[in-house]
């Protein structure tokens, strides 16, 4: 085709580097590659090159691979037009069903589509967790999956280690196993290509030791297991959980902006008039200035449509200047609230007082078990729970001593514990004189609430935290936010300041 100009000229440059380099390339399974029609090639992941040694076995039938890769190279002002004019698919990696879409279309084009399905480069040179996008992208399109196996493609130039691309006469095995067409559901046949492609890879150590001599012990490209100086298999795994940990948090970031813009939309604009509170307007400004600067940090994968996003909800709220905008404040606040940047507590505090109706109770009348296992846990280890109510009839217990306070007295036996009844006062009050009795000073408390009446509480202590579900004026009034009663939002600042459990005696 003559889009493929461009494409097989860079093959044939990348061939020339090679020769220049002195590279080994041995070839196995050329069998297996199809002259005709699409498929999924599949591979593992071990250096920066290994789509460039991917596609060689298939210039035996003058095949291209279309790879898949992460939609910032293309943004590379150099690398970018090369790789769009290859026609290889850009990747979001926090939304990638644009890309997943048009691959499928490839591959019932009849292209040759690759993808690492471990995501990315296996630090450990083992395979890792793999994705089940490759196999769904062949069931729907009819397909079949080509695994290939590559060893020695690390010792040129891999992750957290220096390039090699002088003539190194670096060995390079590159193995094509057998296809098949994936029928079984798509959970059943990815477990299927991770034993395939673990196989292949324990194979590939047996043939390139029986081709170059044993692994050196210590050597950086050499699998822990042999002695080798890469990180283990567990090790890199665990790194890449919290890779995936992040991009989780990045994809509810963009569901939360795509929710809060949607809900902004909703409220007709109009004109502001005399009975707006230039308060309100201001703290919803400021806020709204806050999560588009903030909203950001510390992103990579994803950042273009976070800061659209973003952008997007500071024009639509530009254009609706009316304090119908508070809730849209306040469900911003939550999200500036659990950026990883944003300060948490440091140590557990030594009380919690937690507001009892929409903030320690869910929607069906109980406490959450998260909930009741963090506060258990908290309690303990010595923190003092404190419940504030000003309602009656709240049957709840902790199955633990708690304090409670109650505004005018109206709760009097329904919680186990102490109970100090204040007639005519208010929440704070209580709180005030059950932490002066305990000795405990309010900068060491934090606090839960979630209506009008929780605000002066919330301000009394150190921390005081509204809850996703609180009222905007309490969000507006709070240090931060949290998640609803319903996403244990009280557990959720909780539970990553408590003793480990082997230590909470």
């Amino acid at each position: 085709m003559p889009r493929d100009l461009f494409y097989t000229s860079v093959v044939g440059l990348a061939r020339t580097v090679f020769a220049v380099q002195g590279l080994k390339l041995t070839v196995t399974g050329e069998e297996y590659v199809p002259k005709t029609g699409g498929a999924v090639v599949v591979a593992n992941h071990t250096g920066y090159l290994d789509f460039a040694f991917v596609g060689v076995p298939f210039r035996t039938h003058k095949r291209l691979v279309r790879f898949m890769a992460k939609s910032n190279i293309f943004e590379h002002r150099l690398v970018g037009p090369v790789m769009r004019a290859m026609h290889h698919i850009p990747v979001d990696r926090i939304d990638g069903q644009e890309s997943y879409q048009q691959a499928v279309k490839m591959l019932r084009e009849g292209e040759l589509v690759g993808i690492f399905p471990e995501s990315t480069i296996s630090r450990s040179f083992e395979i890792k967790d793999i994705r089940n996008g490759a196999v769904r992208m062949a069931k729907e399109a009819g397909v079949p999956i080509i695994p290939v196996i590559l060893f020695g493609s690390q010792r040129i130039w891999t992750k957290n280690q220096p390039k090699h691309l002088g003539r190194t006469r670096t060995p390079v095995h590159i193995r094509v196993l057998e296809p098949w067409l994936p029928l079984e559901s798509a959970d059943a046949e990815t477990a299927r290509l991770r034993d395939k492609m673990k196989d292949g890879v324990a194979d590939m150590w047996e043939e390139y030791q029986a081709a170059h001599g044993p692994f050196p012990a210590g050597e950086f490209w050499v699998p822990a297991r042999f002695g080798g100086g890469a990180p283990t298999l567990a090790e890199a795994q665990a790194e890449d959980y919290i890779v995936e940990e992040e991009r989780n948090r990045i994809r509810k970031l963009r569901d939360d902006l795509a929710a809060l813009n949607a809900q902004l939309k909703s409220i007709l604009p109009r004109p502001g008039n005399s009975e707006d509170d230039p308060q309100i307007m201001a703290w919803v400004k400021s806020t709204l200035e806050e999560l588009a600067t903030e909203v950001t940090h510390g992103v990579s994968d994803g950042k273009e449509k976070i800061v659209a996003m973003a952008e997007q909800l500071k024009a639509n709220a530009a254009q609706r200047n009316t304090p119908d905008l508070a809730p849209i404040a306040a469900q911003a606040r939550l999200i500036l609230s659990r950026l990883p940047h944003r300060k948490r507590l440091s140590t557990l505090p030594r009380a919690i007082v937690c507001d009892l109706e929409g903030t320690l109770i869910t929607s069906n009348g109980e406490v959450s078990p998260a909930t009741l296992q963090a506060l258990t846990r908290a309690h303990d280890a010595g923190t003092a729970i404190i419940l504030a109510t000003g309602f009656v009839h709240v049957p709840i217990s902790l199955g633990f001593p708690v304090h409670t306070v109650t505004c005018d007295g109206t709760l009097s036996t329904l919680v186990s514990g102490d109970r100090e009844t204040i007639k005519d006062a208010t929440k704070a009050d209580g709180v005030a004189w059950v932490l002066e009795s305990l000795g405990i000073s309010p900068a060491d408390a934090v606090a839960f609430g979630d209506g009008i009446n929780d605000i002066e509480m919330l301000q009394l202590v150190g921390t005081g935290i509204a809850m996703g579900n609180a009222h905007p004026e309490v969000v507006r009034a709070a240090k931060w936010a949290t998640g609803t009663n319903d996403e244990d939002g009280i557990a959720e600042v909780i539970t990553p300041v408590l003793p480990p459990v082997a230590d909470a005696e």
